[in-house]
């Protein structure tokens, strides 16, 4: 008896399995996660498609006039976009737009004001808590907001899914909005009509879309409506629009199935059917190599057939229902046909699933996939361990066995794969906290290390520098002996006055506790007059920056104070160089702060005139210590 290649996919769309919210981000492909939910080019795309919900003028004056505005509605009310469209619509009240992490400096839930700066619009996306870590973070809100607005910034609160729950804090809930969904047919009419297109949107609308619409609970299925039409129009756009509609409609309400016709395939074209799921867009070389590995991986024994006797590629490929694009890549000829089939292997073949993980790692590191076809297999590995008991902890698992590989292309997979659960909404505080546990780690392999550093730098900083930061602090302090970890914090901190005092307030704290030495070592590889006056494109040096010097200042404080020269007087030294070269440019600013250093500590002003007993600047610095000493008493 032969296995049988029948499965649906839900009623609606995306499968939804397991407990709590579901946030599904139409893409490429049809579970992607936005890495960068505040960058440009993402807030002005949807701003084109964006549809104020009822409340969104009220919303606005809360957020304009108390600096803090919380977001409250149910699952699929459109608060994360909203919260969004808030800050892209008064960007020009800020000097950056970011998201923040409901975590501390030490990785636990909770809320800090060391993550701020001035002039900030400020993301907090509380969406995925569940009730015992939004308790804890709820009890931060006050102080976190008076924080904001002391540095005139402004906050927008994404608060858990909820049914007019009110906050604890009768003071929160003055800042609260709560938020029902702007009409589906209004959303799908904002979508379609940027759509290249007279015909579309339908007016009336056909049958079929108001038959969904008036069904639907989330606006992404609205959303993934309109991407489903225009790929239809684009297919064949000699079609009628109203058949473009009804073949979306089918696609959320009657999702494929992986055709009866299968049912006795073979196992070769049963190990095609599966290449070209994961793939997903590859060349037909890339598909047949995966395809071959799978057979070898499941032990399938052939009957050995004349070279020329065997059924050509094409031919097998359109025995499954797959095609050639117009790049030459292998599609299914069925929209969402490839997750059918993914979900239906990993559903109706358990035993194979250790095999088929064992196969995408394997698969991953093959030197002829392309970077989008790896893409593409790290991405079909989490979306179906997303649909485990423990998704994050089992794609963490995936992550680290690519990770430990000698081969490059499977180290930089596993950066992707652990870019995939940072941006995903419900587990990118968890991800953070392994990247934490993980750096703070002392015995770890170079190929890990490596792939941390990488994960820290790229898609953890992409959406959370500061976490990034911490995490790479750690990663420095530990057996750093190739460089990696501090040339990547010397990456993240150029041209960035805050992530550069961020990073100099932790060195200031960290000198003074159990990691001085390394601290001390990070701080004189850091603060360079390089680092401080030549910035990288067109960025200002940081030594302009207030925050910078006043953070570097109290780092000198604590050399003086409480560390031997030697440790220092070296980098003291470049920089009287740097200054006496250029004294009429921003490096004699460094003497401002060094002044201010000493202030209060009547050695260090001898120590730093000790230090300069053979150097040029040896008159300059007795006058400025001269000066500082007389303003002193």
């Amino acid at each position: 008896m032969s296995d049988s290649l029948r499965t649906d996919i839900g009623q609606s769309g995306p499968t939804h399995t397991g407990p709590g919210t579901q946030n599904v981000f139409y893409g490429a492909r049809s579970t992607t996660w936005d890495p960068r939910p505040l960058a440009t080019d993402h807030l002005e795309r949807l701003a084109e498609r964006f549809v104020e919900p009822a409340a969104y003028r009220e919303a606005l004056k809360v957020f304009r006039e108390r600096g803090t505005v919380l977001l409250r509605g149910n699952a699929g009310s459109g608060r994360t976009a909203t919260a969004r469209m808030l800050l892209h619509d008064n960007r020009r009240l800020f000097t950056t737009l970011r998201e923040v992490l409901p975590e501390t400096e030490d990785g636990k839930p909770g809320l800090g004001s060391y993550m701020l700066g001035e002039r900030e619009g400020l993301l907090l996306d509380l969406s995925e808590l569940g009730p015992t870590l939004w308790e804890s973070v709820e009890k931060d809100l006050p102080a976190f907001h008076q924080s904001v607005r002391e540095r005139r910034s402004r906050l927008v609160v994404v608060l858990p899914s909820s049914e007019g729950q009110r906050t604890a804090d009768p003071f929160l809930e003055e800042h609260a909005v709560d938020l029902l969904r702007a009409e589906p047919l209004d959303v799908l009419n904002r979508s379609l009509g940027l759509v290249d297109d007279p015909s579309l949107p339908l007016d009336p609308p056909p049958e079929e879309i108001l038959g969904f619409l008036k069904g639907v609970e989330r606006l992404n299925d609205v959303a993934y409506l309109s991407v489903l039409i225009s790929q239809y129009r684009d297919r064949d756009p000699a079609n009628a629009a109203v058949e473009w509609c009804r073949s979306a409609v089918k696609v959320l309400t009657q999702p494929p199935r992986v055709p009866s016709k299968m049912e006795f395939a073979t196992a070769r074209q049963k190990a095609l059917l599966l290449s070209t799921a994961v793939l997903d867009a590859a060349r037909p070389k890339s598909v047949h190599i995966v395809c071959e590995k799978l057979l070898d991986k499941t032990s399938h024994q052939e009957i050995s057939v004349p070279l020329l006797d065997r059924t050509d590629l094409s031919t097998q490929l359109d025995e499954i229902g797959a095609v050639h694009d117009a790049d030459g890549r292998v599609r299914f000829k069925e929209p969402d046909f490839a997750q059918a089939v993914r979900n239906h292997f990993w559903d109706y073949t358990p035993w194979l699933r250790n095999e088929l993980k064992d196969w995408i790692t394997e698969s991953v590191a093959e030197p002829v996939l392309d970077a989008q076809e790896r893409s593409a297999l790290v991405a079909s590995m989490a979306e179906e361990l997303a649909r485990s008991q423990e998704p994050h902890t089992t794609l963490w698992q995936f992550s680290l066995q690519l990770a430990e590989s000698s081969l490059p292309e499977a180290r930089q997979a596993a950066v992707e794969a652990m870019g995939w659960g940072l941006a995903h909404p419900s587990w990118a505080r968890g991800f953070s906290r392994h990247l934490y546990d993980y750096a703070k780690t002392a015995s770890l392999s170079e190929p890990l290390r490596g792939v941390l550093i990488e994960a820290c730098l790229g898609p953890l900083a992409e959406r959370f520098p500061d976490q990034a930061l911490v995490r790479l602090h750690h990663l420095a302090r530990r057996l750093d002996s190739a460089g990696a970890a501090t040339q990547a914090l010397r990456s993240l901190t150029a041209g960035n006055p805050r992530l550069c005092g961020f990073a100099l307030e932790r060195l200031a704290r960290g000198m003074k506790r159990n990691q001085a030495e390394r601290d001390t070592q990070l701080l004189m590889e850091l603060s360079t007059p390089g680092d401080l006056l030549s910035p990288p494109g067109n960025a200002q040096p940081l030594l302009l920056s207030r925050v910078v010097r006043q953070c570097l200042s109290r780092c000198w404080r604590v050399l003086l104070t409480c560390r031997p020269p030697a440790d220092w007087t070296p980098a003291l030294r470049d920089w009287f160089t740097t200054i006496h070269q250029s004294p009429t440019g921003h490096a004699p600013l460094f003497l401002d702060l060094l002044m201010a250093a000493c202030h209060g500590h009547p050695d260090a002003y001898g120590l730093l005139y000790r230090a300069a007993r053979h150097h040029p600047i040896r008159p300059l610095l007795r006058t400025r210590l001269n000066d500082a000493r007389a303003l002193s008493f």
